[in-house]
């Protein structure tokens, strides 16, 4: 699916729709549970290292997937694989 998304709309389309969905439906399971957030100092540096890394891993995961290499990035059928 994130590889037709990805094609269709380009990654950071892609990685903007996804990071839309999970900001909306982390907020509402906050609010829903009542889940009560500690913020420290050091948790935020590392909750904004951690946030910029994976948008970085997202980008070019959804990148890689609308690239024409798609064997590197997909699985590979167990019994059409074989090594020359």
């Amino acid at each position: 699916m994130a590889r037709f998304s990805s094609r269709a709309i380009g990654p950071t389309l892609t990685y903007a729709g996804v990071l839309l969905i999970g900001v909306i439906a982390s907020t509402v399971w906050i609010v829903v549970s009542g889940e009560e957030l500690v913020w420290s100092t050091s948790g935020c540096g590392l909750a904004m290292v951690h946030g910029v890394s994976v948008a970085a891993m997202c980008l070019l995961l959804y990148a890689g997937l609308a690239s024409t290499l798609r064997w590197v990035f997909g699985p590979l059928p167990i019994n059409g694989w074989r090594w020359r």
